[in-house]
């Protein structure tokens, strides 16, 4: 092919460097306007950048989950299963990050606290087993904001140790499955053991068919799956608050 084939066109080439103008542009921060822009130590983001960042983490999760869930029926080995487990771990904390960057880049009307219209009240007790810390300490604002006595625990030690020493003072237990020291499912179980009637809405990434069964042995009818909107959780919390033990 003679050389010149291989030249693209003049107008071919202007168009290009239109088109590199423009992104370069639209993706320089000095560019965008100045509402919703998030700063983080001094760094500009484009406004869009939390978004697009919780897009890009919910299609890792949504296909994390579908390999898991082929796997988990006996196909491919453990090796792989280890690493998407890691990958969904991930996955899940970084939901965390992405949930204060769309909190910054939301329009800052007033400095009072942001208000759940459908979220219901309540005066009941209840323990908070999370080992997020971003959405432990929002779980505590929310819950306590709408009249909730909330006590909090990053791990299951620390949780079956606050639950064993008053195991009568909690109306209701949201309990994380995926705990950095042992099995959300093994806490569930000591607290069962203690107080069989005990009210527990337990939340996690996925449900595979054994958790499932667990849950289901040990009296749990009442599931979250992460992320999930708060003003789900106050509905769920008040429809197993109301539920005959």
């Amino acid at each position: 092919m003679p050389p010149e084939e291989n030249k693209p066109s003049s107008s071919f080439s202007a168009a290009g460097r239109q088109a590199e103008s423009a992104a370069a542009k639209k993706n320089d921060p000095s560019q965008l306007p100045s509402v919703n822009r998030i700063r983080i130590d001094g760094t500009v983001l484009p406004e869009s950048f939390a978004h697009d960042l919780n897009n890009c983490i919910a299609i890792i999760n949504g296909y994390s989950e579908v390999c898991l869930e082929y796997l988990n029926h006996g196909h491919g080995d453990e090796k792989i299963k280890k690493h998407l487990n890691a990958i969904h771990d991930a996955v899940q904390q970084a939901t965390g990050f992405t949930r204060q960057l769309l909190a910054l880049s939301s329009p800052k009307k007033t400095s009072a606290p942001r208000s759940y219209k459908e979220f219901p009240q309540g005066s009941e007790s209840i323990l908070v087993i999370e080992d997020e810390v971003i959405l432990r300490e929002l779980l505590h604002t929310v819950l306590g904001q709408h009249g909730y006595r909330i006590t909090l625990a990053s791990n299951g030690e620390q949780a079956t140790k606050i639950f064993s020493t008053s195991p009568k003072a909690f109306d209701l237990i949201l309990l994380d499955l995926q705990l950095p020291d042992i099995s959300g499912l093994v806490v569930l179980n000591r607290i069962k053991q203690t107080r069989p009637g005990q009210k527990v809405i337990t939340v996690s990434g996925r449900v595979d068919a054994d958790t499932a069964a667990v849950l289901e042995r040990l009296g749990v009818r009442d599931h979250l799956r992460k992320p999930y909107h708060l003003n789900e959780l106050g509905h769920v919390l008040r429809n197993v608050i109301a539920r005959a033990a």
